[in-house]
């Protein structure tokens, strides 16, 4: 395969044609432990009713139907591609009515889902797509059920977790939770397995054109910012944010703003 990183970059946020195909696979295994890690962290209960935004390749998907035997899970993506892998993946549980997958974008939430709400919404690797974050957090709030929550989940280096150099960009996400009406915020991070992450020839081949380099072998681990959906107004503390986002956090693993 031949394409350029610019093509690549624009295609890991809506893949579409052969590049798209070339990186669901990529993500089908690059990704797999951290999907599998999403479905388990957000704490799902039996009777959840959940929704996955930008759904991908539906592993979470397929992860989340085994966790909620008497809820439902929803997926919206705006990748056609994508809905329909995911759907294979997914076409028992989708015949037995527990998982419903829809074709829509993040920024257009209403149109798909309507005023349905959510016990829990989960966003695995995609946040970074949003075009207008503290927007989209906010329509995202109005299809979550009071106490219900929200959870990003990133992919990055597991050594930037321990060494407390990836706390801007949690902090970031933290700060528009805040703007956007949210209440608390929790952070979680977990160092991943590698049992599916194989060194195939798509993940070689992208990251040779991402990155200038092959890959090879490296840490990852998941990061899961988790906010509230408060039922009373919250006071936004940008210095309380910056003292609890401290270098402890690669140690500790696991913190509470509020």
């Amino acid at each position: 395969m031949v394409a350029s990183r610019e093509a690549l970059l624009e295609n890991f946020a809506k893949p579409e044609g052969y590049i798209g195909e070339f990186l669901g696979d990529y993500m089908l295994h690059e990704n797999y432990e951290l999907n599998v890690w999403a479905a388990k962290v957000i704490n799902a209960q039996k009777h959840d009713h959940i929704l996955e935004i930008g759904f991908g390749p539906g592993i979470a998907i397929q992860e989340l139907s085994k966790l909620v035997p008497d809820g439902r899970v929803v997926g919206i993506d705006y990748s056609d591609l994508m809905v329909v892998k995911a759907k294979k993946l997914n076409a028992e549980a989708i015949q037995k009515g527990q998982v419903k997958l829809l074709s829509g974008s993040v920024e257009n939430l209403s149109l798909s889902l309507g005023e349905e709400q959510f016990d829990k919404i989960v966003a695995v690797n995609t946040a970074m797509y949003w075009k207008d974050t503290i927007q989209t957090m906010s329509k995202i709030l109005g299809h979550l059920k009071p106490g219900g929550t929200l959870s990003i989940i990133l992919h990055r280096a597991d050594q930037s977790v321990r060494d407390g150099s990836c706390q801007d960009e949690i902090k970031w996400y933290s700060d528009n939770l805040y703007y956007a009406g949210f209440g608390s915020v929790y952070v979680q991070s977990q160092t991943l397995p590698r049992t599916k992450r194989e060194f195939i020839s798509s993940r070689k081949t992208v990251q040779e054109i991402l990155w200038g380099y092959d890959g090879g072998e490296y840490d990852l681990a998941g990061i899961c910012i988790t906010a509230t959906k408060s039922s009373t107004p919250h006071l936004y503390d940008a210095t309380k944010l910056y003292l609890n986002v401290d270098n402890r956090f690669g140690i500790a693993r696991s913190i509470t703003l509020t």
